[in-house]
């Protein structure tokens, strides 16, 4: 029933939200209320939602870029759509809600794709479902007897710090195999979870419904071999959900600051760090409701990868004049790849071992109790 109440909540918050755009611009600011309380209303329930796939987490999520996005969509300065025009409009409300990214818009006047086109980007969406779930099978299947022999100590706090056991040569390879297993899985299980629910959604709109049209529905994430530095990982790889809006509400607070007016470099570090900071929040927000432990360490997380970005913004401005070479190229695409992993070996588990570590103990105490009322 609460999983019900939410995502008719939600339902509301959208409809409202796409009703915006028949009254004026200057009327809109009062649906700014109804809205985002629909939206925290729905976002109290997100812990009854199934967490298959991570839907719990994702509509946690989601309800938070909506509420970012909704009031730069009433605010904004599109021509007020029509009720009397065919279809009522509907399409373009639709699109000017469901646009969070800032996509480039389709026109509506425009041919509709041909069955053909359709059934390509079925058959792409088929095989990089069946890449994924193969994949993970065969990874789940060969990881499956290491797996069985992590404990519960394996995420205690004493293993949290990498450097200090790794100086006083306290730490293993068991150790170092479970810290890499951790931040890898956390970037595979988000791709594979947004991935998969993006492709179930774009079936929904652009082949069934036909409501969309097919470059309306681009991948989320872009090639993982983008990712050879933390700015392309977060830039060019890692999907863009919650920045563009993050993004807007951090230039419209500059534009209001003097300091930051009057100097670019300080506004554009300003935008970077409320993006991040927004980033944490909304996680540490979602794991709130969900019952998730050590929820300041989401937000650490993104500012220690903030910090980080910054250094190599710094480091590569000093390496303007190296040679570009390719080898001197390759192999510093290399390094990269090997910074970008060890970062999140080292940060990842701060994150994640005190969540884990705290499930596992929950499950314990469930199995006890249920052992003793044998």
């Amino acid at each position: 029933m609460a999983a019900a109440r939410a995502l008719l909540l939600y339902g509301q918050a959208m409809a409202l939200m796409m009703g915006s755009q028949y009254i004026e611009r200057h009327q809109r600011v009062v649906l700014l209320v109804p809205v985002w309380a629909s939206l925290g209303l729905a976002f109290k329930d997100i812990a009854h939602i199934p967490s298959f796939l991570g839907l719990n987490v994702q509509l946690g999520m989601l309800i938070i870029i909506t509420l970012l996005y909704c009031p730069i969509l009433l605010a904004s300065s599109a021509k007020t759509l029509d009720i009397s025009q065919p279809r009522w409009d509907l399409p373009v409300a639709y699109r000017r809600f469901n646009n969070p990214r800032g996509l480039p818009t389709v026109s509506l006047d425009q041919p509709v794709a041909p069955l053909r086109r359709r059934l390509q980007f079925v058959a792409s969406g088929v095989v990089k479902v069946i890449l994924i779930l193969a994949s993970r099978a065969v990874f789940d299947h060969m990881l499956a007897p290491h797996l069985a022999t992590f404990t519960i100590h394996d995420f205690s706090p004493a293993k949290e710090w990498m450097v200090r056991r790794l100086l006083s040569g306290e730490i293993s390879a068991s150790d170092v195999f479970i810290r890499t297993y951790v931040a890898l899985s956390w970037i595979i299980e988000t791709y594979s979870q947004l991935t998969l629910c993006h492709i179930a959604l774009a079936f929904v709109f652009v082949v069934i419904l036909q409501i969309d049209e097919p470059e309306e529905w681009p991948p989320l994430f872009r090639s993982p071999l983008e990712a050879f530095t933390l700015r392309r990982f977060w830039g060019v790889f890692w999907h863009r959900l919650i920045t563009p809006s993050a993004a807007a509400w951090a230039r419209s607070i500059a534009s209001r600051l003097p300091l930051l007016r009057s100097h670019p470099i300080l506004a554009k570090l300003f935008t970077a760090f409320f993006v991040f900071t927004t980033s944490g929040l909304a996680h540490v927000l979602v794991g709130w409701r969900l019952g998730d432990k050590a929820l300041e360490r989401d937000l650490f997380f993104f500012w220690a990868n903030f910090f980080a970005i910054g250094i190599e913004i710094a480091l590569s401005k000093l390496g303007k004049g190296f040679n570009r070479d390719p080898s001197v190229q390759l192999l510093s695409r290399m390094l990269g790849y090997a910074w970008v992993v060890g970062f999140f070996v080292l940060t990842v588990p701060h994150v994640l071992f005190p969540k884990m570590y705290y499930a596992i103990r929950a499950q314990m105490f469930v199995r006890m109790f249920e052992s003793t009322e044998k």
